[in-house]
């Protein structure tokens, strides 16, 4: 579980730090005061081996088209894909996405499978675990990118596409490893249109010999091509994200729906389905002209697909498919969009059950004062949920100050809400 997350330069973050989080954490503020981006920079960091991740943070925004197999030269645009993610699209001032995390009854931790691999090629694995159990189990891990403007290699032969980089994002059918880039004269911006990403992640839990294990990606944008130069490891950990706009990819979520189904997991699903649609018998997933869609059989209209049954349905199927099948992280960007008043409080007793059962983390953000008081009612009497949850609010004191976070565990928020205090 992420205990601790720290940003740098990121989005709307300056320098933002935050404490004490939870498995449930729900995420409110005015806006455009980061709520979104807190999601993002996990997403990030999480995802940070995958090429595609960064321009997928932009599809989920809407601001780009999403990668396809059937456009297989669509383009990365430095002003586009890269460019939104810095501070004020400052692109000299380099992110850092830092976080601690907590690897209790985790079977394999990162360290752990990184000196095993090192000892099995015979590289040196220096003493871990030297200040003790809980330093091996709690440190910090770093991903810094930096942005330059010249696609200059160090010295490091370029190819086309450098052996043991993983280029497929796990959630696309097909990621191109060779791009067409547009001239300088087809931008409309006047920033660089070439340049270099790099991406290095270290972690303060791996020690080879006298240095930290540290990592380096170089995503090189030269005449037409994207060239690599390095790898970072895959994390340990996954994560889901589900954004607030739109529908859910049809085929991510067949995908996630076959692996619950070969875990014997449908009928867990329903279950928790029910909360939302009491009629619901049971769900299935049909292929309908090469495409397949989960459906739902109801008493009365008989089976239908899970998009005609109401965006509150869809909303929390989307969820649950992610927990059920467990990511370690599920961010939810209006967690209760769609979904009734009347139903939230379900909603949130049944989020905590499924938390407590799958081991994941949920971040979830909300504008709603409803769904506030809702996750208070629907973990009202459940001692073991409430001390999952928090309640973190995103504050900016004064214009243009940093952004803080005001983090209330559940008790703290209960007595809020029933004091009828503003703390959205």
């Amino acid at each position: 579980m992420i205990e601790s997350l720290r940003i740098r330069h990121f989005k709307a973050f300056e320098e933002f730090s935050v404490e004490n989080l939870g498995a449930i954490n729900l995420i409110t503020g005015r806006n455009n005061v980061g709520k979104t981006s807190l999601l993002e920079a996990i997403w990030a960091f999480i995802d940070r081996a995958y090429l595609s991740t960064l321009s997928q943070i932009s599809v989920s925004r809407g601001m780009q088209s999403s990668w396809s197999q059937f456009v297989p030269t669509q383009p990365i645009i430095v002003e586009v894909h890269w460019a939104p993610h810095f501070a004020n699209f400052d692109l000299s001032r380099p992110i850092e996405i830092s976080v601690q995390r907590n690897w209790e009854n985790v079977p394999l931790t990162r360290w752990q499978r990184t000196a095993r691999s090192l000892r099995a090629s015979g590289g040196q694995v220096g003493t871990e675990g030297t200040a003790g159990e809980n330093a091996t189990r709690r440190f910090w891990e770093t991903l810094e990118i930096s942005f330059s403007p010249t696609a200059q290699s160090q010295g490091i032969p370029l190819t086309a596409q450098s052996q043991g980089i993983p280029l497929q994002d796990p959630h696309i059918s097909e990621m191109p490893s060779q791009l067409y880039i547009p001239t300088h004269q087809s931008l409309i911006a006047q920033s660089p249109a070439i340049g270099s990403l790099v991406l290095t992640y270290r972690s303060e839990g791996v020690k080879l010999g006298q240095d930290y294990l540290k990592e380096r990606m170089k995503v090189v944008l030269l005449g037409n091509t994207v060239q690599l130069e390095g790898n970072l490891s895959t994390d340990t950990w996954s994560v889901a994200p589900v954004p607030s706009r739109g529908y859910e990819d049809l085929v991510r979520q067949a995908q996630r729906f076959g692996a619950i189904d070969i875990e014997n997991g449908v009928e867990r699903l329903v279950e928790y389905l029910r909360v939302m649609e009491p009629r619901l018998k049971r769900l299935m997933l049909i292929p309908m002209r090469g495409v397949c869609q989960i459906y739902g059989e109801i008493e009365g209209p008989g089976a239908l697909p899970i998009r005609c049954m109401g965006d509150g349905v869809e909303r929390l199927i989307s969820i649950l498919l992610c927990l059920v099948m467990p990511p370690t992280v599920v961010l939810v960007d209006e967690i209760g969009s769609g979904i009734h008043h009347s139903a939230l409080p379900r909603m949130w007793k049944l989020l905590a059950e499924v938390v407590r059962e799958t081991g994941c983390q949920l971040f979830g953000t909300t504008h709603s004062y409803e769904c506030i008081q809702a996750a208070i009612q629907g973990l009202e009497g459940n001692k073991k949920d409430q001390e999952l949850f928090r309640y973190i609010r995103l504050e900016r004191p004064k214009e243009g100050s940093e952004i803080k976070p005001v983090v209330l565990n559940y008790n703290d928020a209960a007595s809020a809400v029933e004091s009828n205090l503003e703390i959205r």
